[in-house]
């Protein structure tokens, strides 16, 4: 019993956060419900944005794919967008927008008789790839907005942060590879034995794919652009209301909205992300309104797209347990 309950108690945490969160929001009048009635005025609009970010699953979808042919395993590209979807579906209620991540790895190491690690370091490989996408996005919109003299010193902030977090993980991508490449163990310790074949597989499996250099400057433009969709997405639906804010001020907040969902401090960023959009919105907004209800908009359009994933878990279209078809090459 006691177990089951210190199981659920972290989730429980969360979800109060969340709540708390939203609850500051609503009393400050940074978030509103009624505006959101405005989704079904301008359905047209609601309708475009879902199309551009389901856009951004396929080329996010396509950026894996990529990552799993560079590690040799040849999953098909049908298989990969279903388990892709799934994991966008998932991110939505799990803690984190990184949550569908262990969804797709669950399916994963369930769908493979062998090579399980690798696969599971393509995920990995693909959060970093979309966490670049969105920081290189990040980074263009703040030097556009940068024309407006009056926020500079405000975007001058977000640019140093921006061109920080680059930097971190551009050093942490260079250690880890040059860990794999260069750092050989002879003798491990006896309380770390047991992990030693699973850290030289993946040391063999970095390798073996940043090898790939066509492959991975591949992930990286797509990373571009699935983030960019994403963010038109956004602008979109921010146009949809009266006090929307400009819309690179839009695209901007919209994307260090995504990157703090990625925190997982509540189930699916739920409250993070509309807290960061406000705020950057209020910051280089020309005007006052409710912003942290785009951002809320903009989460219901995604679970609405993510719904499809919802269809592929709940029908068992995509096998739990594909010993030949998983791996079934194109």
């Amino acid at each position: 019993m006691r177990r089951l309950i210190g199981r659920y108690i972290p989730t429980i945490v969360k979800t109060a956060i969340a709540a708390g969160i939203f609850y500051f929001l609503l009393a400050k009048g940074v978030i509103e419900l009624q505006p959101l009635a405005e989704l079904l005025v301008h359905h047209n609009l609601a309708i475009l944005s879902a199309i551009l970010l389901m856009g951004g699953l396929l080329v996010g979808a396509s950026r894996w794919w990529i990552l799993l042919r560079s590690a040799e395993i040849p999953m098909s590209l049908l298989n990969v967008v279903r388990l892709y979807l799934i994991g966008a579906f998932f991110s939505t209620w799990l803690p984190g927008a990184a949550g569908g991540d262990m969804a797709r790895a669950l399916y994963v190491v369930k769908g493979l008789e062998s090579r399980r690690s690798t696969a599971v370091l393509t995920i990995a490989l693909d959060r970093a790839f979309a966490l670049w996408g969105l920081l290189g996005i990040a980074a263009m919109l703040a030097m556009s907005n940068w024309q407006s003299r009056e926020l500079q010193p405000v975007l001058a902030y977000y640019i140093w942060l921006i061109t920080g977090a680059i930097l971190v993980c551009a050093v942490g991508g260079l250690a880890v590879y040059f860990i794999a490449r260069f750092v050989h163990i002879p003798v491990w310790p006896r309380w770390a034995a047991k992990a030693r074949p699973i850290a030289h597989q993946l040391g063999r499996a970095i390798v073996l794919i940043v090898g790939h250099k066509g492959a991975m400057l591949s992930c990286a433009t797509l990373s571009i652009a699935a983030s960019g969709l994403v963010a038109l997405g956004i602008v979109i639906i921010s146009s949809a209301f009266e006090f929307g804010p400009a819309p690179l001020v839009a695209a901007l907040a919209g994307v260090i909205g995504n990157i703090s969902s990625a925190v997982p401090l509540t189930p699916g960023g739920l409250g993070v992300g509309e807290a960061v959009f406000a705020k950057i919105c209020l910051e280089l907004g020309s005007n006052v309104g409710p912003y942290a209800t785009i951002y809320l908009a903009f989460r219901i359009v995604m679970a609405v797209v993510g719904f499809c994933g919802a269809l592929f878990w709940l029908t068992k279209n995509f096998p739990a347990c594909p010993k030949t078809d998983l791996c079934k090459s194109d």
